[in-house]
């Protein structure tokens, strides 16, 4: 029997696994299903891998949850507890004396914060995960927050491939073995 393995551009060569044969053999990095760790699994965790797909649609999970939930604290605002910091803000020309004089805009500004901030540690999980697939450092993943450079960021996220088989960071998030260059 013949073995089939795939040349990663200057990443080395993986066994796929064997022609012929129904059932991988001993050394074959295939897995049943050759699908991707779930999308929605470790979305918060610091450390681990995860490979582009499995990025991006936890990526637009995360947005879709964020564009959801944003506008919830603003509801319940009422058309006078919006006149009231604007004549606040107005009168004292201080936007801080303008938000104490509407209680409800001020929680409800504190609680799209706080999602705010959830959506950001989501997003920097997700593109730590995304960094340590591709055998580089999560801490690339601050560069996020930086306007203009967050592009780039995203770019080499998306673009450049995972590295194949065991990084430093751990197995193959797509086959969950430690066989590579790093075991």
């Amino acid at each position: 029997m013949r073995s089939v393995t795939m040349t990663y551009g200057g990443f080395g060569t993986r066994v796929l696994g064997y022609l012929g044969s129904n059932t991988p053999s001993e050394g074959a990095s295939v897995s049943p299903k050759m699908g991707s760790k779930s999308y929605l699994r470790d979305i918060l965790k610091i450390d681990g891998r995860r490979n582009r797909r499995s990025t991006f649609l936890a990526m637009i999970w995360v947005g879709v949850i964020f564009i959801i939930l944003a506008p919830l604290p603003f509801l319940g605002i009422a058309r006078s507890d919006v006149q009231t910091f604007h004549d606040a803000h107005l009168a004292s020309g201080s936007l801080i004396t303008g938000l104490r004089a509407s209680s409800s805009l001020l929680m409800s500004l504190q609680i799209f914060l706080l999602l705010l901030a959830g959506n950001i540690f989501a997003t920097l999980c997700l593109l730590g995960q995304r960094f340590r697939d591709m055998g580089l450092s999560g801490k690339w993943a601050f560069l996020a927050v930086v306007p203009y450079v967050n592009l780039g960021i995203l770019a080499t996220a998306f673009l450049v491939p995972t590295w194949p088989g065991a990084n430093a960071y751990g197995p193959d998030p797509r086959t969950g073995q430690n066989t590579g260059r790093w075991t």
